[in-house]
């Protein structure tokens, strides 16, 4: 079927290419991944030299170098000039449009995805010197070793990096986390590459030409390193195919159509894409270090380019579900945080919920779990409040806000946090002092705020009053934050309530105080999923 439509749209691009006559121009805003910008305004250029019409008006193919997650982003929201093709370095990111832009009326494009038109592996590069360690080209190689301690690698922001996200994915599959879910062992392997990263791929390769052999390993694709090659004229970037397989980078066509688009612009589009698709274009892709869209390289490609002829085993890109899942586990892990955590140690939290844990085990157990979260880098500090706690201020603090990895006894601030986090359920009793021990906190975060970091004080508590006496009046306590509240020196208050019964109304003012959100798990299944939520959004509030 694809090839009958191929053809059908030769045809329309020749019957368009036959007429000189026109009146006006028919722009056509093409948007294409930056990995195939030259090669695209080539083809454009020859294609105009046929002089092709539609509707009567001359076709001018405009070509734009943009990043794939920047179109998908804005699609949604529509934009000036907006493309009606779209040529993405792969389809999920076309997949993630589809999604963005369901449901959005007649601002939002309709998106046709069609057939990949050229393809690129996903590789780990490095000059000889670094992939040599890793048994290459003697051995196989796993993609494991970029997470062994020993090997030093970056990827690219997978935020707006095809490549880094697809790295992300291929780790999530191999750790068993193929839905992006943040379990232990996909944590612990993305740690490992969070801190350093580079924002591009680009980034990476100037690393290479900077610091020569010295330099880390870095996944790209297969047609970066040829080109890269190519254009030193010699191979000082070799690509590694890992044995598990890789992610194709398929570059589909996709068409953006919107109500009221110029008429003629569907007819230049396919004939356009017709022209993409010829066996001449095809060669100009492959000459650029591309595979055409079944995998096949050409016939002479050789090691020298740095890259092999033989197709590797390709994995499956990742659903948006999962995407959008690996990017949220991402952005906890890489981000720099200095937080204080205030947890409730009232009576009320030894209730249980239909006889399971209590409320105290359930919030250790999960603040345990986010602790494991956190880099090395990240700065947190712990505190308990109850009306038991250092009187009369009914807050304690357990553990002094510290990087992660600083030695503290004989561990780590890492190893005291576990430590005071394990000895909550024995200090539980006495009534609340959730409005006071929240004033302090906040205070003391706003007192020691640092710049390079997201601030915030993040309170656990099951949002129940007590008898109320003793604690700050909720009032009180709401204008007193307003007053003090530094959009210059930003601390979000992020209350997380575990259990049913919490008083939402009360948390949620306190939160918007600062800018905050609180958060609830009213089951126990629920808490994982809504403390991981929480950690994710802090780093966007206000704004989010």
């Amino acid at each position: 079927m694809l090839t009958v439509a191929a053809a059908a749209a030769t045809v329309v691009g020749l019957r368009m290419r036959a007429g000189t006559g026109c009146s006006g121009d028919l722009p056509v805003p093409v948007a294409v991944a930056p990995d195939m910008e030259q090669v695209v305004r080539q083809i454009a250029a020859d294609y105009e030299r046929g002089q092709p019409t539609a509707a009567g008006r001359c076709v001018r193919i405009q070509v734009t170098p943009r990043n794939a997650a920047e179109v998908a982003a804005s699609l949604p929201n529509g934009e000036p000039n907006p493309p009606v093709m779209w040529i993405p370095d792969s389809s999920l990111w076309a997949q993630q449009a589809e999604q963005a832009v369901s449901g959005q009326g007649n601002a939002a494009p309709r998106l046709e995805v069609r057939s990949s038109l050229v393809s690129t592996p996903l590789v780990v590069a490095g000059t000889e010197a670094t992939v040599r360690p890793l048994g290459w080209p003697n051995s196989p190689v796993s993609w494991r070793r970029l997470i062994d301690p020993a090997t030093q690698v970056l990827i690219s922001d997978p935020n707006s990096s095809t490549e880094g996200l697809a790295t992300l994915a291929v780790l999530a599959g191999l750790t068993g986390s193929t839905d992006g879910s943040p379990t232990a062992t996909l944590v612990g392997a993305l740690l490992k590459l969070a801190h350093p990263s580079v924002l591009s791929v680009q980034d990476a390769f100037g690393r290479v030409q900077a610091n020569g052999t010295g330099s880390p390993l870095f996944t790209a694709t297969e047609q970066a390193v040829f080109a890269h090659d190519r254009q030193l004229g010699r191979r000082e970037v070799v690509a590694v195919y890992p044995q598990e397989g890789t992610i194709d980078l398929d570059h589909p066509v996709v068409r953006l159509a919107r109500p009221g688009e110029p008429a003629g612009t569907d007819e230049a589009v396919n004939a356009f894409e017709a022209a993409l698709r010829t066996p001449a274009a095809l060669q100009q892709f492959t000459e650029a270090g591309f595979r055409g869209p079944d995998g096949t390289a050409p016939a002479d490609w050789t090691d020298s380019n740095g890259v092999r002829r033989e197709a590797p085993r390709l994995l499956p890109i990742p659903t948006p579900a999962a995407a959008a899942q690996l990017l949220k586990v991402w952005s906890v892990i890489n981000v720099d945080a200095r937080m204080i955590t205030v947890f409730d140690v009232s009576s009320s939290m030894r209730a249980r919920i239909a006889g399971g844990p209590s409320l105290i085990e359930l919030t250790r157990d999960a603040a345990l779990a986010a602790l494991s979260l956190q880099p090395d880098s990240s700065n947190i500090g712990l505190w308990a409040f109850s009306s038991q706690q250092s009187p009369p201020n009914g807050w304690t603090e357990l553990q002094p806000v510290n990087p992660l990895a600083r030695p503290v006894g004989d561990g780590t601030q890492r190893d005291a946090l576990k430590q005071g986090l394990a000895a909550l359920p024995g200090m539980v009793g006495g009534n609340s002092r959730l409005r006071a021990a929240t004033l302090a906190a906040y205070r003391a975060a706003l007192a020691d705020y640092d710049p390079t970091k997201v601030n915030s004080v993040v309170l656990f508590t099951d949002g129940i009053d007590g008898d109320g006496q003793g604690d700050m009046d909720l009032d009180a306590l709401v204008q007193t934050l307003r007053r003090e509240f530094d959009p210059n020196r930003l601390v979000v208050i992020v209350p997380v309530a575990i259990g049913p019964d919490a008083d939402m109304d009360a948390l949620n003012q306190i939160a918007a105080a600062t800018g905050g959100k609180a958060y609830q798990a009213a089951t126990p299944s629920d808490m994982s999923k809504v403390l991981f939520n929480a950690l994710v959004e802090r780093q966007c509030r206000p704004h989010c």
